[in-house]
């Protein structure tokens, strides 16, 4: 069972709609939605079931024949009755908006972590549960306005990051289509319209990010009587002078399940990268040899027993071995690369001993 907020508020069991019944029907359960696994009153229940009208002398009669049919259409006792009224008490996923919340959230943290192509998949799995405003017809009414605005501001940020979602993994065309077809819709958006500037810079359209500045310059004054935050000023200056900082980051490498991120240092065998391992949410560093020694078999042998000698150790002062591998030949040359993952503090450096294969 599903229940819908997420635009007609509804009920949906797989492949089928469940009728809940008519308007006031379907308002009892988008009140109870809105506080879900709370208890709401029955006078708060009958001025939401009646919004706007004056409830009939047998209200609270009535008011009981709907949760009745209600319970029905539920089932599995997700709807109780606890004075001084009643309470929805559901599985979060079985509510659209509580799924989309969780997906949004999951998305941002992908995103955060360096894995974008992750977080537009999340993304867009949460954007697909949306088939129209929040709690649709219900949405302006007193009881209802305040969850479906909150809704509504969540399901554009959720938008906004998904747009720099595609920046980051350089999908910037795509990027740029949300991001004009956003700040055409929601103009106040600053966000929207910074990404969008950085979007259109990156994509050698660096006039055309400067008159998105000005025409947003020109609506605030008009519109509302402000200037652009100092954020998107300083986002105007550094493209009007072309500041390298402005330049693509290319998105983190996947490498066996880690997300390899920016360089920490290089050594006489190999380069130390920062890295993230999703699956536990842990940073590493990892060493990636330096290809005239990759294919020589005598540093491989000596790499691969070094390696296990040292994932042996435990000590306070010796920053632990997590894995090791080689991969497979690439490109022309045929060579190979061993690589070492050991822990690695969010600093980029380390006060422990560093014990690894090739130091």
């Amino acid at each position: 069972m599903e229940i819908r907020v997420l635009g007609p508020v509804g009920l949906r069991d797989g492949d089928d709609e469940v009728s809940v019944g008519g308007p006031r029907q379907r308002r009892l359960l988008a009140a109870l939605v809105v506080h879900a696994g709370k208890v709401v009153s029955v006078d708060r229940l009958i001025d939401a079931v009646w919004a706007g009208e004056d409830p009939p002398d047998g209200a609270t009669k009535t008011l009981r024949t709907y949760v009745s049919k209600l319970r029905l259409a539920l089932g599995d006792g997700h709807l109780r009755t606890t004075d001084p009224g009643y309470s929805l008490v559901v599985d979060g996923e079985l509510i659209d908006a509580k799924r989309f919340e969780r997906l949004s959230t999951i998305a941002r943290a992908r995103l955060d972590a360096g894995d974008p192509r992750e977080a537009i998949a999340r993304f867009d799995e949460a954007l697909t549960l949306w088939r129209g405003h929040a709690y649709d017809e219900f949405s302006s009414e007193p009881w209802a306005w305040a969850e479906a605005a909150r809704l509504e501001e969540l399901r554009l940020t959720a938008r906004e990051d998904r747009a720099e979602a595609l920046l980051a993994a350089g999908d910037v065309p795509a990027a740029v289509a949300e991001l004009e077809q956003l700040t055409a819709e929601f103009p106040l958006r600053e966000h929207a319209q910074h990404k969008l500037m950085l979007g259109l810079y990156r994509e050698g359209r660096q006039a055309d990010a400067l008159r998105v500045f000005q025409a947003h310059r020109r609506y605030l004054a008009e519109e509302v009587g402000l200037e652009p935050s100092p954020e998107l000023v300083e986002l105007e200056r550094m493209v009007a002078t072309r500041d390298p900082r402005l330049d693509a980051v290319a998105a983190p490498r996947a490498l066996r399940g880690y997300q390899l991120g920016e360089k920490l240092g290089e050594g006489r065998f190999g380069v130390v990268y920062r890295a993230i391992q999703p699956t536990v949410d842990r940073e590493v560093a990892i060493k990636m040899i330096h290809p005239d020694l990759a294919d020589d078999p005598a540093f491989i042998r000596r790499f691969e027993g070094e390696a296990q000698l040292v994932a042996r150790l435990e000590h306070l002062h010796i920053v632990p071995l997590h894995d090791y591998w080689r991969t497979p030949p690439c490109g022309a040359s045929g060579r190979v690369r061993p690589l070492a993952a050991t822990s690695h503090g969010t600093s980029g450096r380390s006060s422990s001993r560093r014990a690894s294969p090739t130091t």
